[in-house]
């Protein structure tokens, strides 16, 4: 949970990161089976036609697997190479009834998320920022993408 002018928003399990899309794709290739990259438009942002990723916007690496692939999401927060990382699952509820299923299916997501931040810290021009110590550069611009982030972490964490 991070706040902002005293309010709490929920930054979910994920990071912060400071990367291209190359460098992410190496870190989810490093994480990942074989998979697929999906991008996602939120309903209340417009498709970008240049085919660039706007801010708010995903980018989803998924196993290209049947049964609950593993997800890999990034979502877009600023121009300059901002991202926000969460691990997550693309799971039928059932899969995870029992409390026993779904302890470890949150142990593999923070098993991921450990492998993919370790990656990207080993790669040159890169930058992880702890997500309750970072703060946008224009205060403006803070609670839009600490709501942002509550968001992709309500919509992709299962």
């Amino acid at each position: 949970m991070a706040s902002f002018r005293g309010k709490r928003i929920d930054t979910g399990q994920g990071i912060v990161v400071e990367a291209t899309v190359d460098h992410l794709r190496h870190a989810a290739k490093e994480v990942l089976w074989e998979y697929k990259e999906i991008e996602e438009t939120p309903p209340d942002i417009e498709r970008s036609s240049d085919g660039v990723l706007k801010v708010g916007e995903a980018l989803i690496f998924r196993e290209d697997i049947e049964t609950c692939p593993a997800e890999i999401v990034a979502v877009k927060l600023g121009m300059n190479k901002l991202w926000y990382i969460l691990s997550s699952h693309n799971c039928p509820p059932e899969k995870c009834a029992t409390a026993r299923e779904a302890m470890k299916c949150a142990q593999s997501e923070e098993k991921r998320l450990k492998k993919f931040r370790q990656v990207i810290e080993g790669t040159k021009g890169t930058r992880i920022q702890e997500i309750e110590k970072w703060g946008p550069d224009k205060l403006s611009d803070a609670q839009d993408i600490l709501e942002i982030i509550s968001d992709a972490s309500r919509r992709y964490s299962h």
